[in-house]
């Protein structure tokens, strides 16, 4: 299955960073440059959480909008996380994190156990890899020139992981 979507995973209490960040997407995918993807697409009548297994299947660029909420919520830690960071260590997609609110994801206790294809099992740390922005200057402290700066340039990097991809 051809890996051809961006991904954003987020914590619905987070939902007016989504709706903020996706307006800075949204010009590339009316163009066809991008295909987003978040549990908004899901439509009624749908399994919800097939739907969203086989939306991680065709990930090639993840953007993880972080936040106290996004690491405390069960499904994005036991059912979104895993696959994500063990196709990351894999090499079959991108993790774009956006820190938007200030957490914990830099503690060494917030790590997460990956099982790779091999069996091999790794305690993997979100800031492990360069994110958008800093853990320490988080999108909720910005004034708004600052935040549109930021989404611009983080929505720019987006793209060019997927052309990277693709």
């Amino acid at each position: 299955m051809p890996r051809d979507r961006v991904f954003i995973s987020y914590s619905h209490q987070d939902e007016a960073f989504l709706q903020a960040f996706r307006v800075h997407l949204k010009p590339w995918e009316d163009r066809g440059l991008l295909e987003t993807w978040s549990d908004h697409k899901i439509k009624a009548s749908q399994d919800w959480h097939q739907t969203i297994q086989a939306a991680l299947q065709k990930t090639a660029v993840a953007g993880l909008l972080i936040s106290p909420n996004f690491l405390a919520s069960d499904y994005i830690r036991q059912q979104e996380l895993p696959d994500l960071l063990r196709a990351r260590e894999e090499g079959e997609l991108d993790l774009a994190c956006l820190y938007v609110r200030d957490s914990s994801v830099d503690d060494d206790d917030t790590a997460f156990e990956v099982t790779l294809s091999t069996g091999e099992t790794l305690s993997v740390k979100l800031t492990k890899y360069q994110g958008l922005n800093s853990p320490r200057d988080v999108v909720a402290a910005m004034s708004a020139s600052a935040r549109d700066t930021l989404y611009t340039r983080a929505a720019v990097e987006i793209k060019a992981l997927m052309t990277r991809r693709t």
